[in-house]
């Protein structure tokens, strides 16, 4: 199987794919919580898929905090964690939640009310980003690769990123960030003087 290198979105192509979501239906509302948690926590596709109802704690000041509890690798060991989200985000998720139940059932449903599927986010993506003319390959890792360069533009080091991901090693979150580049880099470079 060919691999694709790392295709981290902009911050105007996910808005654009958050708004190709639309506002009014379930499904809109749906898919708006995918792209948000995908975007703003960089989590696994997988991990998205597993989370339940109560693993979204609402915070003061209108912020919430997402407990991944089976994140990658889980059964050989590895721990929860948690992520946090702006207040913007969150009021997405609250939107959603009104829509879905409570406890232990799962987070993000179909209409029959069983759990999403990976291969259902996989299939969605590419549709929101055909209908907000996002002209490249978009994929739930991209949403991944986005949070990390995002967050790392914005200052925010190594080792949070490690634990933000999931990441097992700090030489893994390194590798990471190299492979999809920060535009620090590229910002810091073009203006030298000399």
């Amino acid at each position: 199987m060919e691999k694709f290198p790392p295709e981290p979105l902009t911050r105007p192509e996910c808005k654009r794919i958050f708004k190709a979501c639309g506002t009014k239906s379930r499904r809109s509302k749906r898919s708006r919580t995918i792209v948000i948690l995908l975007w703003r926590t960089g989590i696994r596709v997988s991990e998205l898929c597993s989370l339940n109802c109560r693993d979204v704690y609402l915070l003061d000041g209108g912020c919430s905090l997402i407990r991944i509890r089976k994140p990658k690798n889980y059964q050989r060991g590895v721990s929860p964690r948690e992520v946090g989200l702006d207040p913007m985000s969150t009021a997405v998720i609250k939107e959603w939640m009104g829509e879905c139940g409570t406890g232990d059932d799962p987070l993000l449903t179909t209409s029959r009310g069983l759990r999403i599927l990976p291969s259902y986010v996989r299939q969605l993506l590419p549709v929101l980003a055909r209908k907000a003319k996002v002209n490249r390959r978009v994929h739930p890792h991209a949403f991944r690769h986005t949070f990390a360069r995002e967050m790392y533009n914005e200052g925010v080091g190594v080792m949070e990123l490690m634990l933000a991901l999931g990441h097992q090693s700090l030489s893994t979150t390194q590798t990471y960030l190299q492979s999809i580049g920060g535009t620090q880099v590229v910002n810091t470079t073009t203006k030298r003087k000399w």
